[in-house]
């Protein structure tokens, strides 16, 4: 039996229409907004460690996009949030991730803005204290006034490289104070005993 054409053609826009709105489900689920920003840094924005960890159970990478890559673990730093650090941490993304020498390391981030808590996280999920290509993240503790963070670091086996040495030296130069005496006597001893 031969169907006629208005059947026809109305199968073919309920067709049609049932396809658009499988369309529109999906893109209003996908994991990524139309302003760019990702559903996970969405949800560690929101403080919303549910939606993080829904989001990267779906798939949605931890460390970002290639465009914005780790940018969700930096904001949780910003914000302080270890649960955030530790999802994404624990779904992939290295505790040593280094954006540069002019980015720093987690842990520098971290140490620099005074974090201690998140200092001590990263070192526990396997940071690395002496991990730079830039400043340490004990020179940035120590120029940042962060004491509880430098006794943190030293008492994990931290050091300043050469570069730190020299710079911490320019500044004590300068006049500018440094709260960590013990930092500024090692520094001034190995001044008035290297060649």
């Amino acid at each position: 039996m031969l169907r006629s054409m208005p059947t026809i053609v109305l199968n073919m826009k309920i067709r049609y229409y049932g396809l658009l709105l499988l369309l529109l489900v999906l893109s209003l689920s996908c994991a990524t907004h139309t302003d760019g920003t990702s559903r996970i840094v969405e949800a560690i924005q929101a403080g919303d460690n549910k939606l993080l960890r829904r989001e990267i159970n779906r798939g949605e990478p931890p460390s970002g996009d290639k465009d914005n890559y780790n940018l969700p673990i930096y904001l949780a730093i910003l914000r302080g949030n270890r649960s955030a650090i530790s999802i994404l941490i624990g779904a992939g993304v290295d505790p040593n991730y280094d954006w540069g020498s002019e980015g720093g390391t987690l842990l520098t981030n971290a140490a620099q803005l005074g974090h201690l808590h998140i200092v001590q996280l990263l070192v526990s999920l396997g940071a690395d204290v002496n991990l730079t290509s830039g400043h340490s993240a004990l020179y940035r503790a120590i120029i940042n006034h962060h004491t509880d963070v430098v006794c943190f670091l030293r008492a994990n086996g931290a050091t300043l490289n050469e570069r730190d040495e020299m710079a911490l030296l320019r500044l004590m130069e300068a006049g500018v104070d440094l709260p960590a005496a013990s930092e500024r006597e090692g520094v001034r001893r190995k001044r008035l005993t290297s060649p």
